[in-house]
């Protein structure tokens, strides 16, 4: 979900209120006061949340990192489709030519809404086929490192259940996307797995918030000089 951090929140006159409450992919308990009501303009466009978060995040930052004053989730798009594109740097919000445009160059994946956080949040999963039935992983592009698979599924993603450091790891999400690279098991998960970035750079990700559909085309296939409204980069 969105977020802004307590002195910008003081700034823009928001004083925080309540609490939301939400988990990390380990189970983490985060607890947040929240705010009501922002908004904000990208490139001439307006975007807003009925409900943010105020969060401070550079606490589980390193030193020497840039002020961040806060975090824009998928929430603030859940009546857009928008293209994230790692590859480009581009995160575009689609117009209805545009989207289907992209759509006829791309794989269609079917993919579940999580919201948390009382339903204020909104976290994206698609389905995966194992030999015992459909797993569901959540698409993280704030994930740098390897994917993460639940040791509960371990065996039937063909992984050692037992290993702690990242293995080879193949599968496909269903639609007929491949997924390839290192990914590490992880016994505390609460969900099926996590997908990050070292798929999404390969990966560009349109989403149909609105209607709830989503699909994947490779970044090199794109085109470079796209004439979508890019919200930002």
């Amino acid at each position: 979900m969105s977020y802004v951090s307590p002195e910008f929140a003081e700034s823009v006159g928001c004083k925080p209120w309540g609490k939301l409450t939400g988990y990390t992919l380990v189970g983490q308990r985060l607890d947040m006061q929240r705010c009501d009501g922002l908004s904000f303009d990208v490139q001439g466009q307006r975007f807003g949340a009925s409900t943010s978060g105020v969060f401070d995040l550079m606490k589980f930052m390193p030193p020497n990192v840039p002020k961040v004053d806060g975090s824009i989730g998928l929430d603030i798009f859940e009546r857009h489709a928008l293209t994230v594109s790692l590859a480009n740097k581009q995160l575009i919000v689609e117009t209805p030519t545009s989207l289907s445009a992209r759509a006829k160059r791309a794989k269609e994946v079917p993919i579940r809404f999580v919201r948390e956080a009382g339903g204020a949040a909104l976290t994206i999963f698609v389905a995966v086929p194992t030999t015992a039935g459909t797993a569901w992983m959540e698409i993280d592009c704030g994930n740098g490192g390897a994917n993460v698979i639940g040791k509960h599924l371990a065996e039937l993603m063909k992984l050692d259940p037992n290993k702690k450091e990242p293995q080879p790891a193949h599968f496909t999400i269903v639609g007929g996307v491949p997924v390839e690279g290192m990914a590490r098991v992880n016994d505390s998960l609460i969900m099926d797995g996590n997908i990050g970035t070292r798929f999404l750079i390969d990966w560009d990700l349109t989403l149909d918030l609105s209607k709830g559909r989503a699909w994947l085309a490779p970044a090199k296939d794109q085109p470079q000089d796209s004439k979508q409204r890019p919200a930002g980069h």
